[in-house]
């Protein structure tokens, strides 16, 4: 019996030499087999066809002449509610930080020799609960080419001086994509994040001031990047820089 248990082992040993250590899982057969081309999931198919797929990934999106763009803002409420409370609208400050983050966004896009107009996405056309589907279906309805998406988010660092005026760090992050309406595609999409230090102008400042100052100047800074490389985009054609 003693003699039938250590044949046993060494036949599991022996397995295990000839096995190996696996380091991951392989996506195919061991044997190869066929190549799968298309989905094989019949919800994909409800939403979307392989074919539609295989044209999207595959195709080119050329921007359109004489577009007429729209920005669509769906910065968080929390940015506005934190500086201006919960009836930030009727702020005067916070509509001039507004419009001066729309001319940040929007300037080197209406430059453009193939732009028609760059106007804002009026609020009560979207919701931030609609889907894509709904939001491409709002822009048709406007007659807008081009949307573009954004949503900025911003916060302010510290670093405290002994005798000497504060210094407050201003953080902004805007995420970017570009939404082909007549498609359906985003052939664009771009994240910036920039950093602008502002010192305490005085006592007389107080710190909510200052705070204030650095993250405005440092969400402007940020959306005239991202509008940058945006606009190159457009002008381009469609066609990425070498």
């Amino acid at each position: 019996m003693i003699r039938f248990f250590l044949v046993i082992a060494c036949l599991c040993g022996v397995a295990g030499c000839a096995t190996g250590p696996v380091d991951g899982y392989p996506t195919h057969g061991a044997d190869g087999g066929p190549e799968i081309v298309g989905s094989l999931f019949a919800s994909d198919q409800a939403v979307m066809s392989d074919a539609a797929v295989q044209q999207a990934l595959d195709g080119v999106v050329s921007m359109p002449e004489n577009a007429r763009i729209a920005l669509l803002d769906l910065s968080p409420e929390t940015q506005a509610v934190r500086h201006y409370g919960w009836y930030y609208w009727r702020s005067e400050d916070y509509m001039d930080q507004q419009a001066q983050y729309f001319d940040a966004l929007s300037t080197p896009l209406v430059t453009l020799p193939g732009v028609r107009r760059v106007v804002p996405m009026p609020s009560f056309t979207v919701t931030k609960e609609m889907t894509l589907s709904q939001i491409r279906e709002a822009a048709v309805r406007l007659q807008i080419d081009l949307l573009v998406i954004y949503s900025l988010r911003s916060d302010i660092f510290y670093k405290w001086r002994f005798l000497s005026a504060n210094e407050v760090r201003g953080y902004a992050t805007c995420e970017l994509a570009l939404f082909d309406t007549r498609t359906g595609i985003m052939p664009y999409t771009s994240i910036v994040t920039h950093k602008e230090v502002v010192m305490q102008k005085s006592s007389q400042e107080g710190l909510a001031e200052t705070e204030m100052r650095a993250e405005v100047a440092a969400s402007e800074i940020c959306l005239k990047k991202i509008a940058a490389g945006t606009a190159d985009f457009v002008g381009r054609g469609g066609r990425h820089g070498q």
